[in-house]
């Protein structure tokens, strides 16, 4: 996990050698590390989704703790790849 969210380019290498079906995620003040996602890297996350045809299950426990700059997926272009819980 990198400050911006996951690490891209260790989960296109995952991607490529297990093939899952869906990715789970927070997007916001991620546990343990505390971080959130950025615009460049949820873009990139669902490119990689359609691309790669998984879905995304974006969980968003911490909701009520959120400020102005947040970036959520399921608030983005998804093409129907976000679960929002």
């Amino acid at each position: 996990r990198t400050q911006g969210g996951p690490d891209v380019l260790a989960l296109e290498a995952l991607l490529r050698s297990h093939r899952p079906k869906c990715l789970f995620i927070n997007s916001l003040y991620h546990n343990p590390t505390g971080t959130s996602l950025c615009r460049k890297v949820a873009e990139r996350l669902l490119a990689l989704a359609h691309s790669e045809d998984f879905l995304i299950i974006e969980e968003d426990v911490y909701a009520d703790l959120q400020h102005a700059s947040c970036t959520r997926l399921s608030a983005l272009p998804h093409d129907d790849r976000v679960i929002y819980v």
